[in-house]
């Protein structure tokens, strides 16, 4: 199953980012902002809380900016797991 193991389609493996952003995001595109895949700030202010408490991240708020496309949120929460490992 796709959700479970992160594997695509096309063979590729999603990151533990993107397969957790996976479950929270309505439409998944990574050149669309974060207001246009369907996320409202109470949608982002969840998914950011859900993460750090994952992560045991502090993920700042302004990284979930209506205007940030989908995948400059993963390059940079991708980031933040690597400077946490």
């Amino acid at each position: 199953d796709e959700e479970e193991d992160g594997e695509n389609d096309d063979g590729s493996i999603d990151s533990a980012v993107v397969t957790f952003l996976r479950q929270h995001v309505p439409r998944w595109d990574l050149t669309a902002s974060l207001l246009d895949v369907g996320l409202d700030s109470l949608d982002t202010i969840t998914i950011r809380n859900k993460f750090n408490k994952e992560w045991k991240a502090a993920a700042p708020i302004e990284l979930f900016a209506p205007n940030q496309t989908l995948g400059e949120l993963v390059e940079q929460l991708e980031q933040l797991v690597d400077v946490g490992r």
